[in-house]
């Protein structure tokens, strides 16, 4: 996975989230079953997390991976809001969306629009456009958008490992001490 396959790099972003996600409600660190995969694209968050995470890691590693998830995750909001093409549904308190049932349309803070646009790809990449979809996802988020990512999207399942591997507790992971069979 590189920058020289972005399309199948930004897919296979999508597939780890999942697996993280899943991971973490294995681990009972969260309760939704898709509430960790949106907190990966949370761009106000979870850079922040990350930078957290890496604060272990000797220097100059743990400001350079931080760095990059600060850089990664603002391209990624600024793609995602520069492919809204109604320019008048992006305002100073976020981004007009409409409710489940369509009737009408309030602000949703930027960074959560961002992780529901992307979950919503990503249900659009497993083909999940059915009646069963009580959210009405592709009505609120995917018409609104002109499915740009970046190509800095291939660097997201690099720094979630090596967020979990700095730190388990990234996914929810307890594990025990490691003097606890001495």
């Amino acid at each position: 996975m590189s920058l020289d396959v972005a399309p199948t790099a930004n897919l296979m972003a999508f597939e780890i989230a999942d697996l993280y996600d899943t991971l973490s409600v294995r681990l009972q660190n969260t309760a939704n079953d898709t509430g960790f995969f949106k907190s990966l694209f949370d761009t106000a968050a979870i850079p922040t997390r990350i930078g957290a995470h890496l604060a272990g890691m000797p220097a100059p590693f743990a400001a350079y991976f931080s760095e990059i998830a600060t850089r990664v995750y603002r391209k990624i909001q600024e793609t995602v809001l520069g492919s809204v093409w109604r320019a008048g549904k992006v305002t100073p308190a976020g981004v007009l969306v409409r409710n489940k049932t369509l009737t009408a349309e309030a602000p949703m803070p930027v960074p959560q629009f961002v992780g529901e646009t992307m979950r919503a790809y990503r249900n659009a990449h497993h083909g999940y456009f059915t009646a069963g979809d009580s959210g009405n996802r592709p009505s609120r988020y995917l018409f609104m958008v002109d499915g740009n990512l970046p190509v800095e999207m291939s660097a997201l399942p690099a720094l979630w490992w090596l967020s979990y591997i700095a730190n388990p507790k990234f996914a929810g992971w307890n594990h025990l001490p490691l003097a606890a069979f001495d």
